[in-house]
């Protein structure tokens, strides 16, 4: 029994813009699977706020860029799984991202894929409600990963920030 799935994130590329705590984002995840050297990819966008010192920012990550990425971890639900199709990878996801913003970048992030019945109200109060609330949304997710990489913005200066986005993910 693994706690991965057999698909791995190759690669993401995307696109996401703020001003003051309120943005807008979007992108691709390049997946692979090596077991049978499958590709697919998935699409995300959505609606999201954060924190971060400048008033805007904009920035943007190609799927050449430099990145790490992982395995898809199994959710406490889906330990069992031998596999899982990619279509309970969407819907409803939750996206938490952190972001050094400049000419040059980086951004470090957790996709939380098939968040079962997550509405964005829903989604907002267990933000509000701090770390708990958070690794709630995360445990109650078909799969998580996480991805480190590079991009390439520009802001008022130097800006650092995280974000929350709560959107869809789709095939």
């Amino acid at each position: 029994m693994s706690l991965y799935f057999d698909w791995q994130i190759a690669s993401t590329s995307g696109l996401s813009g703020s001003k003051g705590n309120k943005a807008a984002g979007g992108g691709t995840i390049y997946l692979k699977k090596p077991s049978s050297n499958e590709n697919r990819t998935l699409q995300f966008a959505g609606a999201t706020f954060g924190v971060g010192p400048l008033p805007f920012s904009i920035d943007f990550s190609l799927a050449r860029f430099p990145s790490f990425a992982t395995y898809l971890l199994k959710g406490p639900t889906r330990i069992l799984q031998a596999d899982i199709p990619l279509s309970d990878l969407t819907g409803p996801c939750v996206i938490y991202s952190g972001a050094l913003v400049g000419l040059g970048g980086g951004t470090g992030t957790i996709f939380c894929f098939g968040v079962a019945e997550v509405s964005g109200w829903t989604a907002i109060a267990a933000i509000a409600a701090g770390p708990l609330g958070v690794s709630g949304l995360i445990a109650g997710a078909a799969a998580t990963a996480h991805a480190f990489g590079a991009s390439v913005g520009a802001a008022g200066g130097l800006d650092v920030g995280i974000s929350v986005l709560i959107g869809k993910m789709f095939i």
